[in-house]
């Protein structure tokens, strides 16, 4: 099982961009992307691509019925 603190900069991303009022502060996903790969540091842009690619892979590795 995936654990939360697996994916510390995803969780700070869906945290502070991809909330629940992200439609109005940033008109959609592509948006709140942007805006947190303006405020990011070139580190955490980095580390939230690595993380990101580590849960797809393991996504895609999971059966989901």
């Amino acid at each position: 099982m995936t654990r939360v603190p697996d994916y510390p900069q995803l969780r700070q991303f869906f945290e502070g961009y991809l909330h629940e009022d992200f439609v109005q502060e940033h008109r959609s996903p592509q948006g709140a992307l942007r805006a947190f790969e303006a405020d990011a540091s070139a580190t955490e842009r980095r580390r939230f691509r690595a993380e990101a690619k580590r849960l797809l892979a393991r996504v895609e590795s999971e059966e989901l019925d």
